[in-house]
C-alpha cells in the first residue's frame, strides 16, 4: 500500500505541473469552451425633475450610479433614456452590476449616487434583478462537464440517466422515469415491455421533451410522457418556537423551508412519508441565519387535506410519479417556549 501511494503521489504532481492551457486545448478539441462570465443585470427607474427645466436630458449608456453603502460597488446603464420637455417624468432601462458575485439583499435606493453632470436626475431606484451573474467557468468545472459529455452516448437514449439528462436539458426540471409501466391509464397493472414512462414537471416541457426523445429512443421503443400529477394539500402546522423572536419569523423559516425541500420542482416523488419530510425540512431551516440560535425547535402536529376534496393525505392514493404542493392556504400554529 505504501508503494501504491507513492506512485500515485508521484503521479500527481506530474500531472499537477501540466500547465492549464493543455487541458483547455485539450477540451476544445472537445468541442468544448469554458463559459463566459456574466454580470448581473437590473431593472431599474429613473426619475427627473417635472416639470424638466431643459428641453432634453439625455441619461447615456454606461452611465455610473454608485452604492450609498459601499462606494466601490455600482451599476452601469446598459440603455439611453432620453427625457423630454413635457413628457414623462420616470423611465425604466436595464444597468450592470460592477462585477461577476451575485447580489445579496439589493435594496431599492441603494444605488443612488447620481453623477454631479446629470443635475435634474432626481432618483435612481432598483426595481427588479433580471438574472444573476456567474464567474467565468473554472477548469475544475469545465473537467466535470467533459466528463458528463463524454458519458453520452451521442444523442442516443440507452441507460435511465441518458433518459433524464435529454429531459432536463429539453426544458423540464424535475423528471421520473418508470419503464414497462403506463402513467396515463388510471388503476393500471399491466406491463408492457417495449415502454419507457416518463413524469416531468412542469407541463409545459411536455411537448419539447417529447420532441427530444422521440429521436432519440432506440429503434421499437415507445414513449409515454405525461405531465406530472401535482397533488396540492392544505391544512394546518403547529411549530414549537422560540419567544425570543416574532412569530412572522417562524413563519418565513417555516414556509421557505417548505417552498425549498417540499414543493416542485423540489421534494421527492410518491413519497408516503411527506409529514417526516416536512418535519425534517422545517427543523433544518429553523436556525437564525446570522446568530445560528435555534427559532424553530419542534413541529408538533401537521394535518394535510388534499385542496378541493378534504380528503385526509394518509389515505390518498399515492402513486411514485405524484407530486405534493403546500399552498399558501396552510396555517401554522405556534407554541412559544
Amino acid at each position: 500500500m505504501a508503494n501504491i501511494v507513492y506512485l500515485q503521489e508521484l503521479m500527481a504532481n506530474e500531472i499537477n505541473l501540466i500547465p492549464d492551457n493543455i487541458f483547455y486545448t485539450f477540451y476544445r478539441t472537445l468541442g468544448l469552451l469554458p463559459f463566459n462570465a456574466e454580470y448581473p443585470i437590473l431593472e431599474i427607474e429613473l426619475t427627473v425633475s417635472d416639470p424638466l427645466p431643459v428641453p432634453v436630458l439625455s441619461i447615456p449608456s454606461g452611465t455610473l450610479f454608485r452604492s450609498r453603502i459601499n462606494p466601490n460597488s455600482f451599476i452601469v446603464t446598459r440603455d439611453i433614456a432620453d427625457f423630454y420637455q413635457g413628457d414623462v417624468a420616470t423611465k425604466i432601462i436595464t444597468a450592470r452590476y460592477s462585477n461577476y458575485t451575485l447580489l445579496d439583499n439589493i435594496t431599492e435606493n441603494e444605488f443612488s449616487v447620481i453623477p454631479q453632470n446629470l443635475t435634474y436626475l432626481n432618483t435612481v431606484k432598483v426595481t427588479s434583478l433580471l438574472s444573476q451573474g456567474k464567474a467565468e467557468e473554472s477548469l475544475s468545472d469545465l473537467m466535470f462537464r467533459a466528463r458528463e459529455r463524454i458519458r453520452k452516448p451521442g444523442n442516443r437514449a440507452v441507460t435511465a440517466r441518458d433518459y433524464r439528462d435529454l429531459a432536463l436539458e429539453s426544458g423540464a426540471t424535475k423528471v421520473a422515469l418508470f419503464p414497462r409501466l403506463r402513467l396515463d391509464v388510471v388503476n393500471n397493472d399491466s406491463f408492457y415491455d417495449d415502454l419507457i414512462s416518463l413524469a416531468v414537471y412542469p407541463s409545459s416541457a411536455v411537448s419539447t421533451v417529447n420532441s427530444a426523445l422521440s429521436a432519440s429512443v432506440p429503434y421499437g421503443t415507445r414513449l409515454s410522457i405525461v405531465s406530472a400529477p401535482v397533488i396540492l394539500l392544505e391544512g394546518s402546522i403547529t411549530l414549537v418556537v422560540s419567544s425570543q423572536y416574532p412569530l412572522n419569523t417562524a413563519y418565513a423559516l417555516a414556509a421557505e423551508a417548505i417552498v425549498s425541500s417540499i414543493n416542485p420542482p423540489n421534494g421527492k416523488w410518491g413519497t408516503k412519508t411527506l409529514v417526516y419530510e416536512i418535519i425534517d425540512a422545517i427543523k433544518r431551516n429553523g436556525l437564525d441565519p446570522n446568530t445560528r440560535k435555534t427559532i424553530v425547535f419542534d413541529v408538533v402536529d401537521i394535518r394535510l387535506t388534499q385542496v378541493g376534496t378534504a380528503i385526509a393525505y394518509e389515505v390518498l392514493d399515492i402513486q411514485p410519479w405524484h407530486l405534493f404542493e403546500i399552498q399558501n392556504s396552510i396555517v401554522f400554529n405556534y407554541r412559544q417556549v
